[in-house]
């Protein structure tokens, strides 16, 4: 059987998998559903089921560390959170990864309207 190909802004939303707990499935869905569809093809699914893993990891060691500190979870914490950026950021999930091109947040900033300080008067854009 053939299958049709995926097109951007078609279909329904990836389902989280069923062997993700209930705080990890509430990570999965709000990932997927703040991008637009088939932005997480299958071939990623993977990388996100270990991220939302890891969300859930860093919350929990950081209310962990809020109790009582040390330096062996301090360490952990850092490397569960260098792990979670890691994934992040080749799932282009961070705004960096949202980027168009290098220039697009000076153009974007530059194109914004801005505030003049007398009068709340809304100045043009440079």
């Amino acid at each position: 059987m053939r299958r049709a190909p995926n097109v951007p802004g078609a279909g329904r939303p990836s389902p989280p998998p069923p062997e993700l707990s209930d705080c990890e499935r509430e990570i999965w869905i709000a990932t997927v559903e703040a991008r637009p569809l088939n932005f997480l093809d299958a071939a990623t699914w993977p990388l996100l089921e270990t991220y939302c893993q890891h969300v859930i990891l860093c919350r929990r060691l950081a209310s962990e560390l809020r109790v009582h500190s040390t330096p062996k979870r301090r360490e952990e914490y850092r490397r569960q959170t260098t792990a979670m950026a890691s994934l992040a950021t080749k799932l282009r999930l961070t705004k960096l990864g949202l980027r168009k091109h290098q220039r697009s947040d000076a153009e974007d900033i530059a194109a914004t309207p801005r505030r003049l300080a007398v009068g709340g008067a809304v100045a043009p854009p440079r």
